[in-house]
């Protein structure tokens, strides 16, 4: 896993295995099945999804931790490959939106999978967890 540092106060939640993903694209919202201890089923619902990297490809993947980013983390090398798909999905040539979506109410919650796995939300809210 990426060297993580300076995150206790963004800390959200970890150490839970995604059973299911369940985008509710009509209303801009998602919902991730997660069990927490390999026996506690949680369900986390972000509200306002502008994007998301969490898909039906990450079931059965294991979170190590999740936090919130500011958009400056997000540029830097630490999360290139998830800018890069960022960039590619929304065709965009670089990330100066980030602000606007910020200024918006919107939120960069990370989510790290394994030793490069990273995956992105960028919603207004989230709860459950």
């Amino acid at each position: 896993m990426p060297q993580i540092t300076g995150v206790c106060n963004n800390y959200l939640y970890g150490n839970v295995r995604i059973r299911r993903i369940e985008p509710d694209l009509a209303a801009g919202a998602l919902m991730v099945r997660a069990v927490y201890a390999e026996s506690q089923e949680q369900k986390i619902y972000y509200y306002n999804v502008l994007y998301s990297q969490l898909d039906k490809t990450v079931e059965g993947n294991r979170i190590a931790l999740t936090v919130e980013i500011t958009p400056e983390e997000y540029r830097g090398a630490k999360h290139q490959i998830s800018a890069l798909r960022f960039q590619k999905d929304c065709g965009l040539q670089n990330l100066n939106s980030l602000e606007e979506m910020a200024r918006r109410g919107y939120r960069l919650f990370m989510h790290y999978a394994g030793e490069r796995d990273e995956y992105i939300v960028i919603a207004k809210s989230l709860s459950g967890y």
